[in-house]
């Protein structure tokens, strides 16, 4: 028993000993080398700093950003990179909100949208302003305001929901973008405790497209002959036709059910990357709700599982991005910690094919980012404030990283 005990200590202190040895040298600053990238330019403001809310134009060549101070400053700018950062536009949008959540380019890139939380901080607005800085429409204030589109016209979808004690009542009125004229009725659903809707015999399971669908169940047929009820149906409620556009029997209720735990997790979104039910991989879910395992360049045992990040393209791929954790097992087992960086990846819907863009260091520092027409932005978060960022990179990327 003795030499048995010995061997069990001599087991923990050799793994103390790698586990140590490891975290000593986490603590050497290893910066990893940027890949695939050429810088361009940094923004950082003489007042306040860059908001998270950023994006580019559908080519890269213009990028919009809000300057704030999280309390009564938000300004926001236009810059040209192909002058390496010139200033095209800056205006003071205060007026409308002091906490943009969201900017986009629309209208073929000679308007923005952008939303912002409400004062009291429990609602979002929608604001279309034009590129001298006139707001041209307003949307909201609701739950929630978002782009979408109905039927190939650009809309922006606006969406309540108000709490009752016997359920939920979700409202969605649907404008067009263009002039901000309704294309519907506003339609009002009371939902139940369960989710479900009597006068469309219809429970809510999630919404699709900008909140313009919705994914429910309809209960299956009875089957006199088989004296039993059919199995559910999955049905596509039409916001803007206010109906029900197919009802399709689900058949493998296991694999329904794993699809249908996907899309709760990020409705509204077509096209997502998850970490895998078994923590060994990226899956994407497509918009035919096919699951694709992606193939890393660096195996997935090198990552952060918590790390994911990810944006889709207006070129319609999926960019994503995972961060090395210093003390993965192929670390510890070599017993030297990695250094951290952030490895930027592309899944192709097309060609089912991941490519890896370019690297660059973490810098000790929370981050976002964003990538259109070969560039990418990437904001180096404040150390201990949850809210934008005191510098905004921009590159180019020039490949080299795969």
């Amino acid at each position: 028993m003795r030499g048995l005990n010995s061997f069990f200590v001599g087991v923990a202190t050799a793994a103390t000993i790698v586990l140590t040895t490891v975290s000593a040298q986490a603590q050497v600053k290893r910066v990893a080398p940027p890949v695939g990238v050429k810088p361009l330019s940094t923004v950082h403001p003489e007042q306040g700093f860059v908001e998270d809310a950023y994006a580019f134009d559908g080519s890269g060549g213009r990028l919009a950003l809000v300057r704030a101070d999280a309390s009564a400053y938000a300004e926001l700018e236009i810059i040209d990179l192909a002058q390496g950062g010139a200033s095209l536009a800056k205006f003071d949008i205060s007026p409308a909100t002091t906490w943009v959540t969201s900017v986009a380019f629309v209208l073929d890139g000679n308007q923005i949208f952008f939303t912002g939380k409400t004062a009291d901080e429990a609602r979002v607005t929608g604001f279309v302003y034009d590129l001298a800085g006139k707001q041209k429409r307003k949307f909201g204030p609701a739950t929630d305001v978002t782009l979408t589109d109905v039927n190939g016209t650009p809309a922006v979808a606006v969406y309540n929901a108000i709490a009752r004690k016997d359920g939920v009542t979700h409202e969605v009125s649907l404008f067009r973008l263009a002039d901000g004229k309704p294309l519907s009725k506003k339609r009002v659903l009371k939902a139940d405790v369960d989710g479900f809707v009597k006068p469309l015999d219809l429970r809510i399971l999630y919404f699709k497209n900008g909140y313009a669908q919705i994914v429910g169940i309809k209960k299956g047929a009875y089957d006199k002959l088989k004296d039993q009820r059919l199995n559910d149906n999955e049905a596509l409620y039409d916001v803007n036709e206010g109906k029900v556009l197919r009802a399709t029997p689900i058949g493998d209720l296991v694999a329904y059910s794993k699809l249908l735990k996907l899309r709760q997790l990020s409705p509204n979104r077509a096209v997502f990357a998850v970490v895998g039910d078994d923590g060994r991989g990226v899956d994407v879910l497509t918009a035919e709700d096919k699951i694709v395992r992606l193939e890393t360049t660096l195996s997935f045992e090198h990552y952060d599982p918590k790390s994911l990040q990810q944006q889709l393209g207006r070129d319609g791929k999926l960019y994503f991005s995972l961060t090395i954790d210093p003390v993965n097992p192929p670390a510890v087992a070599a017993k030297k910690a990695d250094p951290v960086h952030i490895d930027l990846y592309v899944f192709d819907p097309a060609t089912s094919k991941t490519e890896r863009l370019a690297r660059l260091p973490q810098n000790e520092r929370d981050f976002t980012w964003a990538v259109a027409g070969g560039r990418w932005a990437v904001l180096r978060k404040h150390k201990g404030y949850g809210r934008g960022g005191p510098d905004l990179e921009l590159y180019d990327l020039v490949g080299g990283a795969k």
